[in-house]
Formats: structure tokens, sequence, C-alpha cells
């Protein structure tokens, strides 16, 4: 059973935001182009890790991911 989805960080919120106006699939490379977070922010790509886990963010092909 897959535990109900809890709230996105304020980080993540931004990623995704910014995520979701990319064409899609993009790779990890184009991430950490493309996505820009305020200071004090962990690493764009920790971020990322923490979308995938979520689920929002999923693999889509060998090199890429979308938004789910």
């Amino acid at each position: 059973m897959i535990a109900p989805p809890t709230s996105l960080s304020v980080h993540e919120e931004e990623a995704l935001r910014q995520l979701s106006t990319m064409a899609q699939p993009f790779t990890l490379e184009a991430i950490e182009a493309g996505v820009t977070l305020g200071p004090g922010a962990p690493p764009v790509l920790d971020v990322a890790q923490a979308l995938v886990e979520r689920g929002v963010l999923v693999r889509d092909g060998d090199d890429g991911f979308r938004v789910s």
C-alpha cells in the first residue's frame, strides 16, 4: 500500500513549479540548469530526489524525468 502524499516543502513546491514549465522529458543536467532555488535552499538535485521519492517526478526513458 502506498502512503498518502504529504505536503511538499517550500523548495519542493518551487522546483515543481519551475519543472512543470520545462519541455519534458528533461535530464538531470536540465534540472540543474533550469531550476533556481533561493538562498539557503538545499542543492537542486537533492530537491529533485525528494520529488522522485514522493512520486511527483518520475523516470521517463533512460536519462529523462517528467512531472507525473
